[in-house]
């Protein structure tokens, strides 16, 4: 998606590149097999428990400018995206980021959304 380009661009001076790929790799492979075969609680064990996150704090789910920025355009149709890899809790962009994403059981694709700098949540 042309959003997750241009997120991923933005947060060109990220350093770990490698484990993003990594993780990436997993997410579009692994993750969405198991996804498929066995359901999203046994396919997220395929990332570490700090690495990925089934949905966002009640903070973000309650309030809707924080949903917002979460919000995608997948087929001409706007998607929320709370589920998300993650590197880092840092408010530092060379160390932290965040990769939104969708999962499309229709096509059985993963849709990543937003590849960046953490999103904005309400206590930041």
């Amino acid at each position: 998606m042309d959003c997750a380009k241009q997120s991923a661009l933005e947060s060109s001076k990220f350093l770990y590149g490698r484990r993003l790929l990594d993780m990436l790799r997993i997410l579009v492979t692994d993750y969405r097999n198991m996804l498929i075969e066995r359901g999203d609680s046994e396919a997220r064990k395929l990332f570490g428990k700090n690495d990925f996150a089934a949905t966002e704090s009640e903070g973000v789910l309650g309030s809707k400018t924080m949903r917002r920025y979460r919000t995608f355009d997948y087929r001409s149709v706007p998607v929320e995206m709370f589920r998300h890899l993650k590197i880092n809790v840092e408010d530092d962009v060379t160390k932290t980021i965040r990769v939104h994403f969708h999962w499309d059981a229709e096509r059985t694709l993963i849709v990543v959304g937003y590849c960046g700098k953490h999103l904005p949540v309400p206590s930041h």
